[in-house]
């Protein structure tokens, strides 16, 4: 039987240390043999991790690694990775078989030296089939790099349930959530200003955005303060930095999600969102747009412009077009009806892109590469 260990940092607070570990225990819940190797093992434990997933996540690291079925897909960090690759040192098992699973956000994978990923990995997996072409545009080999999604918690993430009580009186509220490190890549620049462009004060609506990162939200800050200075009615801002481990109660407090980003690998707060009864605005460009169709979001348009950091191999990423922006923001708010339809839609939509199914994909996957002789 293949068996898969994930080489993660399984108690970091990232984006990725968070799939390590819903992926890790949807392996076990289906029945596959799964391990889980902590990269950090000085690092056992996590404010964000509770104590039922923390036994269980222990559990896993104590399954011993022995014999070539093991199938090991590292997951880690983009910089981690960047560092390794540019340096042209590589972290692979000398046994069984070796996978990088790797978001990509712009067009192109880049800053890496490919020919380390040939020479030491048997496939490369990546979240969506934007990030897959991204890879590919890097010069990777089609059959070498594989689409293993995200998914949703289905159980958690559903429009029951206890609401957020959020310090605002608008019956009508926006919602964004991001790591406020990354927000210039979430387009945050471009949805305050769409924002601000398409309400005044006296509208019945807020915009709640949830950052998860307390320290760099003078950024933040600082583009509201100049935006509250050039408008002469500014509608209602809350930010919301409260450490929060579950998010459903916030998304459930919201109508309409929102995140023009200018780069998603996959996008999972969306699918989360969605899942929750909340339809989405998103950027037309990106790996939401698997699962963020016409039916189930409203796509902004955009423009292609140079990603950032500006190197040669970063290739592009969108903009989206802001009075595109700040129209769609307002037929979301006025325009109930669609709000109904695209409800509907996405709760249909994430109620087939659960957790089980990306394990299922996953130990397929793993599968294939014992199967072919990689």
């Amino acid at each position: 039987m293949t068996a898969i260990n994930l080489r993660a940092n399984p108690y970091g607070q990232g984006s990725l240390a968070h799939i390590a570990r819903k992926t890790a225990l949807a392996l076990a819940g289906i029945g596959a043999e799964v391990a889980l190797e902590n990269l950090r093992p000085h690092v056992a434990t996590g404010p964000h991790v509770d104590r039922e997933t923390g036994r269980a996540l222990r559990r896993l690291g104590a399954v011993p690694l022995r014999g070539d079925r093991w199938c090991h897909v590292r997951i880690a960090e983009p910089q981690e990775e960047e560092r390794h690759l540019i340096g042209r040192m590589f972290d692979a098992v000398p046994w069984g078989r070796n996978v990088w699973w790797w978001p990509v956000d712009s067009s192109i994978l880049g800053g890496v030296a490919t020919d380390l990923l040939l020479a030491h990995l048997d496939a490369m997996w990546t979240s969506s089939e934007h990030a897959r072409r991204s890879c590919l545009a890097a010069g990777l080999p089609e059959d070498f790099v594989r689409v293993v999604p995200h998914g949703v918690d289905v159980r958690r993430f559903h429009p029951g349930g206890p609401r957020a009580e959020l310090p605002t009186g608008a019956r009508f509220r926006f919602l964004t959530v991001a790591d406020s490190r990354f927000w210039h890549r979430k387009g945050l620049d471009r949805l305050l200003a769409a924002y601000h462009d398409a309400f005044r004060a006296r509208d019945d609506v807020c915009l709640v955005m949830h950052l998860r990162r307390r320290a760099d939200v003078r950024v933040v800050e600082s583009h509201l303060a100049a935006l509250a200075g050039r408008h002469p009615d500014p509608p209602p801002v809350v930010l919301d930095l409260e450490p929060r481990l579950d998010l459903a109660p916030l998304y459930r407090a919201c109508d309409v999600y929102l995140q023009p980003s200018r780069g998603e690998a996959f996008g999972l707060s969306i699918l989360e969102a969605m899942a929750c009864g909340v339809p989405p605005v998103v950027t037309g460009w990106g790996g939401q747009l698997d699962f963020a169709t016409g039916e189930t979001a409203w796509r902004v348009d955009h423009r292609l412009v140079p990603a950032i950091p500006v190197t040669p191999d970063r290739g592009v990423w969108a903009e989206v077009d802001l009075p595109h922006l700040t129209a769609t923001l307002r037929a979301a708010f006025e325009d109930e009806d669609a709000r109904r339809r695209k409800r509907a839609a996405g709760l249909a939509m994430a109620r087939r892109w659960g957790w089980e199914r990306a394990a299922r994909i996953a130990v397929a996957e793993a599968r294939r590469l014992f199967q072919e002789g990689r």
